[in-house]
């Protein structure tokens, strides 16, 4: 082994230049891979910013005779699921859909129309204000970065109407702003509620503790 170093080195003597590439190659590859690592490590292995992400269930519909593999529930699957899960704390249910918000400058950003019981059920809570309740209406949560991007941080805005767009609304009442570290659905920055007038994407089971969920 130390006959096979001496001739290895003595060899990479005999040509620096491309000794020098060789070890630019190896550490450009072993610092790539780094970085792929921690990002593959942060955005799909890290737990979800929620409570008890292990207890939670994600859940959609699938439409073999429409080949949809994601398509939307009704509000009577919802209730339906509410009624007969078994074991589930708490039944949670949303839709994906694009934002206008003008604060500093106009952006378009994704949001999601969410069930009243949404924030409940992943058990967080906002950094600012509250989460919905079923009576809540023209009101919005935003992410912490978008307070931070568009409306300077400023806290005195919570109760006050705000610049973001819901289905031809242009103002709705900041309710509350979420963590820095709440990111989900990721990229989510605008949440709005609802109370099961139209059919949802996504269902979140919430299974109570010491239960399990098939």
């Amino acid at each position: 082994m130390f006959q096979d170093l001496r001739y290895g080195a003595r060899m990479l003597l005999k040509k620096p230049g491309f000794t020098v590439i060789a070890v630019l190659t190896m550490a450009l590859g072993i610092g790539a891979n780094t970085a792929i690592f921690s990002v593959m490590m942060s955005v799909l292995v890290r737990p979800l910013p929620v409570e008890e992400p292990d207890t939670l269930v994600y859940l959609w519909n699938k439409n073999q005779l429409l080949g949809a593999s994601q398509s939307y529930f009704s509000d009577d699957d919802i209730l339906a699921f509410r009624e007969r899960a078994e074991g589930c704390a708490q039944v949670a249910a949303w839709l994906p859909f694009n934002v206008n918000v003008k604060g500093v400058q106009p952006e378009r950003v994704e949001g999601m129309i969410v069930e009243t019981t949404f924030f409940q059920t992943l058990g967080v809570h906002p950094l600012l204000g509250r989460a919905f309740d079923k009576e809540d209406d023209g009101v919005v949560i935003i992410g912490y970065g978008l307070w931070q991007r568009q409306f300077g941080g400023d806290p005195n805005l919570i109760g006050q109407k705000v610049n973001i767009e819901n289905f031809g609304e242009r103002q709705q009442i900041l309710l509350g702003v979420m963590p820095s570290e709440f990111d989900f659905p990721p990229r989510t920055e605008v949440w709005f509620p609802y109370s099961l007038r139209e059919a949802l994407a996504t269902i979140i089971f919430a299974p109570s503790r010491g239960s399990s969920a098939a």
